[in-house]
């Protein structure tokens, strides 16, 4: 096997990361299983099982995460994007169970973060997740590091809060931190699509 850094394992990373952003899934799935043929690498399995998340290929995209975690226990990414393949299969109770449990192996921001953003995205109780993202914006580092901020299933905790408020109904909050989420991460159709409801909900409530 090929190390990552070099050869022709990077460059099938490199093209099917650039056909995944592109929402060219068909090609980004055939660069990626090429790119597994002549290496493993972490990376390689998030994205594949990115790429499947993004088609909607959930037990595709599980079975890769699981490798992935087999790879590498500890990674939290290949955690957050499960975590968001179960909310998207619509099994809130088992992605409630895998957050706590995340949350409770991960002590501070990156548990906390998780666990609020489960609790909103799977309509579990958004009174809890207002509480786990506060703690979470208290703990979050002082700058998102440009990678991450990038990084579809990566939950900024002002978007879990825009969004908790938006489902609460108290949309001038909402707009208030899903206008510093979008600033955060401008390029994420989810946290634009979340502010322009909140702000067309504003605007009808003021116009009662």
């Amino acid at each position: 096997m090929q190390n990552l850094t070099s050869g022709d394992g990077l460059s099938y990373l490199m093209l099917g990361t650039a056909y995944g952003r592109l929402a060219q899934y068909e090609n980004a799935v055939i660069n990626l299983k090429k790119a597994l043929t002549v290496s493993r690498d972490l990376d390689l399995y998030r994205e594949l099982g990115y790429v499947y998340f993004q088609q909607d290929s959930l037990e595709q995209a599980k079975r890769i995460l699981g490798q992935a975690l087999e790879f590498e226990q500890t990674d939290i990414w290949s955690k957050y994007l499960l975590a968001n393949v179960l909310v998207k299969q619509n099994q809130p109770s088992r992605a409630e169970a895998f957050a706590r449990k995340f949350a409770a192996e991960n002590a501070g921001f990156h548990g906390e973060n998780l666990l609020a953003w489960v609790l909103v995205a799977a309509h579990i109780d958004f009174d809890e997740a207002v509480l786990f993202a506060e703690k979470a914006m208290s703990a979050k580092p002082l700058r998102y590091p440009d990678r991450l901020r990038a990084i579809p299933y990566y939950p900024l905790p002002e978007h879990t809060l825009g969004l908790a408020y938006l489902q609460m109904r108290e949309y001038r909050r909402a707009v208030e931190f899903l206008e510093v989420a979008e600033q955060l991460a401008p390029l994420r159709e989810n946290i634009k699509n979340d502010l322009q409801a909140a702000q067309r909900q504003l605007r009808l409530e003021s116009n009662k």
